[in-house]
């Protein structure tokens, strides 16, 4: 058990709050337990690593969580 939704969140939260590369935090993990996020969930944390680096580099907007304004 927890070895796909969990790991996935998990892999976000280093991704997002400890600046890592998905490939960066998938080795982190690896070295401390079994993972097995499956690929639907990989497919989502690529695009995640993506605009995070979109992100660093200033090409793209900062990532907002808050939901869109009304019209």
């Amino acid at each position: 058990m927890g070895r796909s939704r969990s790991v996935t969140l998990f892999l976000a939260f280093l991704m997002i709050h400890r600046n890592m590369t998905l490939v960066h935090a998938i080795t982190h993990l690896k070295q401390r337990r079994r993972i097995c996020p499956n690929w639907g969930f990989l497919k989502q944390l690529r695009e995640l690593d993506a605009l995070l680096l979109e992100q660093r580099r200033g090409t793209h907007r900062p990532l907002s969580f808050a939901p869109p304004p009304n019209p």
